[in-house]
């Protein structure tokens, strides 16, 4: 599995390079049963860092597959 979207925006490159192991670490822990998709988990990563003020992350589970955008509360 793969949470890092393929068109990430390259404002994120340094961190995701300095953070990479961390990242495969979380990946393999996750497994494959998660919600929203993976494409989701880090849709955030796609908007360039230097216009992002805020990053609000939940943790709650959502009910049901195919319900959750990859935006926290939406």
């Amino acid at each position: 599995m793969n949470l890092i979207p393929e068109n990430y925006h390259t404002s994120w490159k340094e961190f995701l390079n300095k953070n990479n192991n961390l990242i495969l670490e979380i990946e393999d822990k996750i497994g494959d049963n998660i919600n929203p998709e993976p494409e989701n988990v880090l849709r955030f990563l796609m908007n360039n860092l230097n216009e992002i003020k805020v990053i609000i992350l939940g943790q709650d589970p959502y009910p049901e597959k195919g319900r959750a955008t990859g935006r926290a509360f939406e």
